[in-house]
């Protein structure tokens, strides 16, 4: 009966260890650094246009010189989004292709706003941006 026991005891361990980790396997995570280089607030116009969850939200307005930092979360097969500041909007995307992602990543127009990529990483998804107001 003991061995039962710990037999049973092991398996819901390693239920409740396993099961939280293959629910993450098809998450995917893009890191998001807004920057507003501005001296003056910008007002969001448009953040809600995702595939999934951002937290915490995208702030409104965006204060004159200040940074914040933002995760994407989406359950599937792309995380992606576009997100608009006044005159600036910008985009990103990382899909999963098999074994390989593939990326994305815009702002418009040029002349007031610009994106960076910190992190891409082909075979793990792993997604660091940064997306910066610069006029």
């Amino acid at each position: 009966m003991a061995v039962k026991r710990k037999c049973l005891v092991i398996t819901a361990v390693v239920f409740l260890v396993v099961n939280p980790l293959l629910a993450l396997a098809g998450t995917l995570l893009t890191s998001i650094e807004l920057k507003n280089n501005t001296s003056s607030d910008k007002t969001l116009i448009d953040g809600t246009n995702t595939t999934g969850i951002v937290t915490p939200l995208f702030p409104s307005p965006a204060l004159a010189n200040s940074t914040t930092f933002h995760t994407s979360i989406s359950n599937g097969l792309a995380d992606a989004g576009v997100l608009t500041y006044q005159s600036c909007r910008f985009n990103w995307s990382v899909i999963t292709l098999g074994a390989a992602y593939t990326f994305s990543i815009g702002a418009e127009p040029s002349s007031r706003c610009s994106s960076e990529v910190l992190v891409q990483n082909v075979f793990t998804g792993e997604y660091q941006i940064r997306f910066n107001i610069d006029g």
